[in-house]
């Protein structure tokens, strides 16, 4: 039996992931598409922002993908959430690892992405751990 709750659950999570998987085709084409003025300004190189770019425009394709659903893959949500967990970790070890990897500005928009994507991470995170079970 689904309760209220649980449909108020699915519909959040699926605003979350939504918003998360439009967030990432937009900014992985954006760092795609813009990469040869995006690489100088950021002091990094070409091919790392063509990758990752790309990388993520097909994340945020997938996670569209299990929005869409009828029943929402609960494992699915939970990879999607563990893989934000995964960039912000990521995105810290680089800018504490290597401080000279790349230019002020670069590492402003790098914290900046992290930030946003980690605000994605806490609150499917919040929902996934409120509805225990194969969210519908």
């Amino acid at each position: 039996m689904v309760t209220t709750t649980d449909k108020s659950s699915d519909r959040t999570l699926r605003k979350v992931l939504m918003a998360n998987g439009w967030f990432s085709i937009i900014s992985g084409a954006v760092a795609a598409g813009l990469s040869a003025p995006l690489a100088d300004y950021m002091e990094i190189p070409f091919a790392v922002l063509v990758l990752v770019g790309l990388g993520v425009v097909a994340f945020g394709v997938l996670t569209l993908i299990n929005v869409r659903r009828e029943l929402l893959d609960r494992p699915q949500a939970i990879a999607t959430t563990l893989a934000d967990v995964t960039w912000v970790i990521g995105a810290v070890g680089i800018l504490a690892a290597f401080p000279g990897s790349m230019s002020s500005e670069g590492k402003v928009l790098l914290a900046g992405v992290s930030a946003v994507v980690a605000l994605f991470a806490i609150s499917q995170a919040a929902v996934l751990r409120r509805s225990p079970g194969r969210v519908s």
